[in-house]
């Protein structure tokens, strides 16, 4: 059997895995990954350009959890270990205690698959201050940083992105 039938039989049975063989299918067709290596995140550049009133969010992909990336970034300027959430069913409180908690320390908190909990990602917006209330927005330390891992989805709130 060849990659494109491969290819087929995957879609068939197992549609979440198409993307996973057709990447093969392309290395295959192609002979070289060059099109299929992921791409590195300028992690330090979006570091860089962020702020305390900004989330910093990352899709997912499969294979690809930027989490250990951010946590290595964390580290290097000293703001390790982080406080990680990994969304889903009844992680709203424990969210909103790490985020309470590190507006007030200058922690970083990782929401995770936030997917997963779209509700809270629509809370969010009435949470975080915007820079049109420097009342609420002096509350927050300067070093304080949210980084929300989410796969693409159609209701995740806009004012987020």
């Amino acid at each position: 059997m060849g990659p494109l039938m491969a290819m087929c039989l995957t879609r068939s049975i197992r549609e979440d895995r198409t993307l996973i063989c057709s990447l093969k299918y392309i290395e295959k067709t192609l002979e070289s990954a060059e099109f299929t290596k992921p791409i590195a995140y300028p992690i330090e550049g979006i570091w860089a350009n962020s702020n305390k009133l900004t989330p910093i969010l990352m899709l997912l992909s499969p294979g690809s959890d930027p989490t250990s990336t951010i946590e290595e970034l964390a580290r290097k300027k000293k703001k390790y270990p982080t406080k990680n959430v990994s969304m889903g069913e009844g992680q709203e409180k424990k969210a909103k205690l790490v985020m309470d908690e590190c507006t007030v320390s200058g922690g970083w908190v990782i929401l995770q698959n936030c997917h997963l909990g779209l509700q809270y990602m629509h809370d969010l917006l009435s949470i975080i201050p915007t820079e049109a209330e420097p009342e609420r927005a002096e509350t927050y330390h300067e070093d304080f940083r949210l980084w929300i891992t989410c796969e693409s989805n159609n209701n995740f709130p806009l004012g987020l992105l």
